[in-house]
């Protein structure tokens, strides 16, 4: 029979453990937050989570840059042809890095939901070879 007052020291126990992790990655979570890294790529690793932020950071910079770009090529008033050419590649550039940045991102989560699918199978195929 479950005893209330173990269950409210486990819990105790658990909050505070939850409480110190939490404290201990702040730093860590203030820069995902800053970044504002997609809840799609995170993977609950400090280290792969710090460097989608730095790649978040690039891919806003990059976002806005090819905006800018292509605000220019509405632009009425330009009528320059090298620079319309230009800006023209530089929203086409843009626009491929900016994929390839968002696709770099998504691997980390990919790789490890991969590894952790091939763990399962490997260990199906353990448990029948036994």
């Amino acid at each position: 029979m479950p005893r209330p007052d173990r269950d409210v020291e486990w819990k105790d126990h658990v909050d505070s453990k939850t409480e110190a992790s939490t404290r201990a990655r702040e730093p860590e979570l203030r820069a995902l937050k800053r970044a504002g890294v997609s809840s799609e790529n995170v993977t609950g690793d400090e280290h792969w989570d710090m460097f989608l932020s730095i790649l978040q950071e690039k891919l806003e910079a990059l976002t806005g840059t090819r905006d800018q770009a292509a605000e220019l090529l509405l632009n009425s008033d330009v009528f320059d042809t090298a620079q319309l050419i230009s800006q023209k590649l530089g929203v086409r550039l843009y626009g491929t890095q900016i994929e390839i940045l968002e696709w770099v991102m998504g691997l980390p989560k990919h790789l490890m939901e991969q590894g952790d699918q091939s763990s399962k199978r490997l260990g199906t195929i353990d448990k029948k070879s036994d």
